[in-house]
């Protein structure tokens, strides 16, 4: 059965002949990074066309901007501290005084870039089961309203739950992976700080923007039922494409109300990949 057939082709990428889809990972690995960038912007069309994906987008919005704010919430409480312990006193001079404030606010601007990226990274977890629905319906719609297999309301229930432990294990991953790349970061920083700034962010971009792209694409895979090790595996055959989706959705997840249209266009990224063969869907091989 040609799965892309179901497919809409409207948010299919075209290598200039109309109507013929492009394979995400055909080309360099620069182009797969272009394609897996634009894909991000997918999602925010794609609900805008399909009324019945609406829904399912706005509970997720509602839940997941409730989750985020409430961990912004906590961290407030702990913004002036975090600063006052970075950055001790340096002396009573003029001079001295002046570092330590500028410090101090540098430290506190760091708080809060880290403290946005974490609620992030913690809210996907937390919201598992909001966007595990979207993920379904964006599913169901791109396949063309095909059943799956075994989709009654407890077996959609069983799925959400292993999908939150499934993003757990993925954020654990993370940033344990993130911990290691800062140790090396943190030491070119000591001998060389623009060359340990240079590794934090272009390695740890490119680190946090993959396992972003996983998890908000392993969603549909959890449904799927596809193995975590698979999962994995699929990281490291489109590379560059998940890094530029990955980038894009760091940028875009800044602004909380975004994150479950990413999570409609990593679903559609995923189900494209499947249709070309790069990736299993083991509810719907027979």
């Amino acid at each position: 059965m040609n799965l892309l057939a179901h497919a809409d082709p409207s948010v299919l990428l075209s290598n200039g002949d109309p109507g013929r889809p492009d394979d995400p990972l055909a080309g360099s690995r620069w182009r797969q990074f272009g394609r897996g960038f634009a894909a991000a912007f997918a999602g925010f069309g794609w609900v805008a066309r399909h009324p019945d994906a609406r829904i399912p987008v706005l509970v997720a919005v509602a839940v997941y901007v409730a989750v985020w704010l409430t961990a912004l919430a906590t961290a407030a409480a702990w913004d002036a501290p975090f600063a006052r312990f970075a950055v001790h006193d340096l002396g009573h001079t003029w001079w001295q005084i002046a570092l330590a404030a500028t410090l101090r606010g540098l430290a506190y601007v760091l708080f809060w870039v880290l403290a946005l990226l974490f609620a992030l990274v913690f809210a996907l977890p937390v919201c598992a089961p909001a966007f595990a629905w979207v993920a379904d319906r964006t599913e169901r719609r791109w396949f063309g309203g095909a059943p799956v297999a075994g989709a009654s309301w407890r077996t959609l229930a069983v799925e959400m739950a292993r999908g939150l432990g499934r993003a757990l294990a993925l954020v654990t991953l993370q940033l344990v992976g993130a911990a290691l790349l800062w140790l090396p970061g943190f030491v070119l920083g000591l001998a060389l700080p623009p060359l340990g700034a240079a590794w934090a962010i272009g390695v740890g971009g490119c680190w946090n923007a993959l396992f972003l792209a996983l998890a908000l694409g392993s969603f549909a895979l959890d449904n799927a039922r596809l193995p975590l090790p698979e999962q994995l595996a699929l990281v490291r055959r489109a590379a560059p494409l998940l890094a530029g989706f990955g980038l894009a959705a760091q940028v875009l997840g800044w602004v909380p109300f975004t994150v479950p249209f990413l999570v409609a266009a990593a679903t559609l990224l995923v189900c494209r990949l499947h249709g070309y063969g790069h990736c299993r869907w083991p509810t719907r091989e027979s």
